[in-house]
């Protein structure tokens, strides 16, 4: 910490003085405001998106989107962050590219209930602890394979212990031996799994019940509330919900305990080690003044947290408060909103005979757009550019007429989204002696190797740089295009790194700013936002859009939902292992992933884009599709989108081969 806020916060400290009367304290997305217990309001922050309120004994930190700030008197504030090695991001301006700081966003803050002096907090680089009251910070490393978690908790006993909840992998306990000596241990006895994964851990929490410490876990979307057994080392299921929903930002106070859904703020009675089901309740039925003033405060806001003191007493306190409020969506994502079609090649457009049948069958059914690539997999484009740019680096192949395409799909009232793959492209990797290529560590073009017929052999992709400042202004070129010449949307594909490879180490990613997939992905996603004047959606793996995972690939949900209007999953039921959500009754297994991955990317992505998934129209002639793969199959993954959202969904058949539509849509 610098030396002259040292001093300045050690003051602050030693001077902490709360009100002795109630005291509303509400985090908006713009500002940080306080109601008095006679009914003053006064704004103390503004211009800062305040996402956690943490109050101690010797004053009250607040999580903001890129910070930690501290105040004893809601008067004075300083920054107490932990110092880290910031993500960078690349940004287009005054005609020049440069990298710039863009932060390291904290996703939350804990104290130590046994030691206040103790806290701890994370991003996406690790984990910052420390044992004097944020003065200073230590760094922990995770393992690659626990990147991506969701939450934290901090207690001593008196060795540090920190508690993370991952999204997929459990619960890691990390016992700090010394400032340089860590043991991880998994302590997933009693979490609940589905196949081969653990659900989302979403809020793990540490308070002292009766002079006791207790510890609380929670599930996310299949939502539970685990209390931890210290002498059988044990989680026990508490109180579970059989539908979908969220329990987030959990509290503990006179036998309640408290939690975020996706609705509201519940509480449920505790009594004998076990919530009874039927005492769930919604706390603003049981303070109706607080739901009236919170009504208030949310008008034309988004409320993150608000935090409730009478008498230095917390009587509560909430964040992830945004997932409770509707939607609000802008213009190109209400645009892009109730889209339902089928991807087709451009050369069945040519081909005038197979193009009725395909207008005929969409209208005939409901449907209301295409998808149609506009440069495909290989890195072709399909139609004849007028852009001199475009001209000097593209190849065209079978390309469409389409002023004739677009008159006739507008004719029809057919919504128009051009497919543009980004970074897999072997037109751009062979252009100029390879200059565009992903490169290995030595500076040469990289090509995937991959095991095939017990040989290694080189993969068929070819990966461009997705840093590389000429492929984006390449692809963007074609996007604005297409939007002239009358495309309603741009949806990009391949929008990641390479996966399918033995030798993906070899890739050389540029480290000079400790720049990460992700962050090379919202550069280019930051770049195509500012330059395209219509709806952008993304495809991105099922996966993807299942977990709130994407260190592997670069597909960080939470993140690129900032540049984008449309998130499209591919939730292929024959892409996911033969046992994930198979239970009786087997058919029926397609609909829930449908509907739970629709809801899932929605709340990852915090509600802020529209969810179109890809549902899968084609026999990839896996078991369960040789056994179940029929009109009922797709009819029951179309069910689990419209149950869910109903934002829309496109279908996918890479042959376009659209049919059993007729009987998906005749027994709908």
């Amino acid at each position: 910490m610098n030396n002259k806020f040292f001093i300045f916060f050690l003051f602050l400290i030693n001077n902490f003085i709360y009100s002795d009367d109630k005291l509303l304290i509400i985090g908006r997305d713009n500002d940080l405001i306080i109601y008095d217990s006679v009914g003053q309001v006064k704004t103390i922050l503004s211009n800062i998106k305040v996402k956690k309120i943490l109050p101690t004994s010797y004053g009250i930190f607040f999580l903001t989107d890129n910070n930690i700030l501290f105040s004893s008197n809601l008067i004075d504030f300083v920054s107490i962050s932990p110092f880290v090695n910031s993500n960078f991001i690349e940004i287009y301006y005054n005609n020049k590219f440069f990298f710039t700081n863009f932060g390291n966003e904290f996703k939350d803050l804990k104290s130590d209930p046994l030691n206040e002096s103790n806290l701890v907090t994370f991003n996406s680089r690790g984990i910052y602890y420390s044992i004097n009251k944020g003065m200073d910070w230590q760094y922990i490393k995770m393992p690659y394979n626990l990147n991506d978690f969701k939450s934290i908790c901090i207690f001593s006993n008196p060795k540090i212990n920190i508690l993370i909840g991952h999204t997929c992998e459990g619960i890691v306990l990390i016992t700090v031996n010394n400032k340089k000596n860590y043991r991880f241990n998994y302590i997933n006895n009693g979490l609940e799994k589905y196949g081969k994964f653990y659900e989302e851990v979403s809020d793990i929490q540490s308070f002292i019940v009766d002079n006791k410490l207790e510890i609380f876990a929670a599930n996310n979307f299949f939502p539970k509330i685990y209390k931890y057994n210290h002498n059988s080392n044990k989680w026990n299921i508490i109180f579970k919900l059989d539908n979908f929903d969220l329990v987030e930002s959990l509290f503990y106070k006179d036998q309640n305990i408290y939690f975020v859904s996706k609705d509201s703020i519940y509480y449920i009675k505790f009594n004998n080690n076990n919530f009874n089901d039927n005492c769930i309740s919604s706390i603003f039925l049981k303070d109706e003044k607080l739901d009236k003033l919170l009504n208030i405060f949310t008008n034309n806001y988004i409320l993150n947290c608000f935090c409730l003191i009478d008498k230095k007493n917390i009587e509560y306190n909430f964040s992830k408060l945004n997932l409770i409020f509707p939607y609000q969506f802008d213009r190109y994502k209400l645009e892009a909103l109730n889209k339902r079609g089928i991807y087709i090649l451009p050369s069945n457009v040519n081909n005038k005979n197979k193009f009725n049948k395909i207008i005929n069958l969409i209208t005939n059914i409901g449907l209301n757009s295409f998808v149609i690539d506009m440069k495909d997999d290989w890195g072709f484009i399909k139609f004849y550019p007028t852009n001199d740019y475009i001209k000097k680096i593209a190849k065209v192949r079978n390309p469409i007429n389409i002023e004739s395409f677009v008159n006739i799909a507008k004719s029809n009232n057919i919504y128009l989204v051009a497919r543009i793959v980004v970074f897999k492209d072997k037109v751009l990797y062979n252009y100029s002696n390879n200059c565009f290529a992903i490169k290995n560590k030595d500076g040469k073009p990289w090509r995937g190797i991959i095991k095939k017929n017990n040989q290694f052999v080189e993969s068929k992709e070819f990966w461009v740089d997705p840093l590389d400042k000429k492929v984006w202004e390449y692809n963007i070129k074609i996007a604005q295009e297409l939007i002239e010449r009358g495309f309603n949307e741009i949806q990009f594909d391949y929008i990641r790194f390479p996966t399918d490879a033995n030798n993906l180490i070899e890739i050389n990613i540029n480290k000079k700013y400790f720049i990460r997939k992700d962050d090379i992905l919202i550069s280019f996603l930051k770049f195509a936002r500012e330059n395209i004047k219509a709806p952008i959606s993304i495809d991105i793996y099922g996966a993807n859009g299942w977990f709130r995972t994407g260190s592997r690939t670069g597909q960080n949900v939470e993140i690129l939902k900032n540049y984008v209007d449309v998130i499209c999953p591919m939730f292929y039921p024959s892409h996911f292992d033969e046992n994930f959500m198979l239970y009786p009754p087997e058919e029926e297994r397609t609909f829930r992933i449908y509907y739970y991955g629709t809801l899932r990317n929605f709340y990852l992505a915090e509600k802020k884009v529209v969810i179109r998934p890809y549902i899968q129209a084609f026999n990839l002639k896996t078991i369960y599709d040789r056994k179940y793969y029929n009109y009922n199959y797709i009819l029951n993954e179309v069910k689990g989108v419209e149950n869910s959202l109903n934002f829309g969904y496109t279908f996918w058949n890479i042959d376009n081969k659209y049919n059993i539509l007729l009987e998906v849509f005749k027994n709908k």
